[in-house]
């Protein structure tokens, strides 16, 4: 009996506590943004008043990257086949929330391909590549299609895939 009553009131402390706390006032707490700040000193010799100029330029970490410039090589190595460039997908978590390089063409006959779990070449087609090749045995050349832009979330924030 005791066990019972010891319990009863356990779980309505767990309660009220509960309630208090989705009651309670939303804390957050705030850290300063990076700002440059260039300030400068003007004085003038008449009467020596001094003017001062402060200019605040609020900066971001892609600036420093300047405009974005089609084509050119993105270097990298894996052990598997690149099929997206976000490691992320490549372990096949995010593959349902965003677009892959390759993709295998399931309307081909694929009963060797579930057979041995091994995706020849001529049954992948693009998906976000509208080509690709390779130059040499160890080098992939992809080429993208026009006017592919990355999901419209901070920090990308629907920016072109260049």
């Amino acid at each position: 009996m005791k066990n019972k009553i010891g319990w009863f009131i356990l779980s309505i402390l767990i309660v009220t506590s509960l309630i208090l706390a989705s009651c309670a006032t939303r804390t957050t707490s705030t850290t300063p943004k990076s700002t440059s700040t260039t300030s400068s000193t003007v004085t003038s010799t008449s009467t020596a008043a001094t003017t001062t100029t402060t200019t605040t330029t609020v900066s971001h970490w892609w600036d420093k990257f300047g405009t974005p410039q089609y084509g050119g090589t993105m270097t990298f190595a894996t052990n598997s086949f690149p099929s997206v460039f976000d490691p992320y997908n490549w372990m096949g978590l995010g593959s349902t929330c965003f677009e892959q390089m390759l993709t295998p063409d399931w309307t081909l006959e694929n009963r060797s391909i579930v057979l041995s779990a091994f995706i020849p070449d001529e049954y992948w087609k693009g998906f976000i590549a509208e080509s690709w090749e390779f130059s040499d045995p160890s080098t992939l050349v992809i080429h993208i299609r026009q006017n592919i832009k990355w999901q419209n979330k901070a920090p990308v924030n629907g920016r072109a895939f260049t």
